[in-house]
């Protein structure tokens, strides 16, 4: 089996694990996946929560462009000169996350953290 098909099966076990993981009518909850994302049960539940946290930074990031881009507002207000990376998305997430007194789905919690950590002025 080549190298792309032995990573395909994985990421798509891992997909039907964390889609078993979580009720079908709700958005997982952001103190509760970072806890999992800490404690995955294999490498490619790992893989896949930070395929997730990726994905949803890029929404979150897009959508701030397309509301400046057409007269609107950005969410949030990153440097210029800031090379995001995952580990930094991840480690705003997380601190933002151990404020919070009740959990939150994770998307929220994303962009909050990020208008938080990166204010408009």
């Amino acid at each position: 089996m080549s190298t792309k098909h032995k990573l395909s099966a994985v990421l798509t076990t891992a997909l039907i694990g964390l889609a078993a993981a979580f009720p079908a009518n709700s958005e997982p909850l952001a103190k509760e996946t970072l806890g999992r994302y800490d404690n995955p049960t294999t490498d490619a539940e790992k893989t896949l929560f930070k395929v997730m946290m990726h994905g949803m930074y890029q929404g979150v990031s897009w959508s701030t462009s397309v509301a400046e881009s057409t007269g609107g507002s950005p969410l949030y207000c990153e440097p210029s000169d800031l090379a995001m990376n995952l580990e930094m998305v991840i480690g705003i997430l997380r601190s933002y996350a151990e404020t919070l007194e009740n959990d939150i789905p994770i998307g929220l919690a994303m962009v909050e953290a990020l208008q938080k950590t990166f204010p408009c002025e």
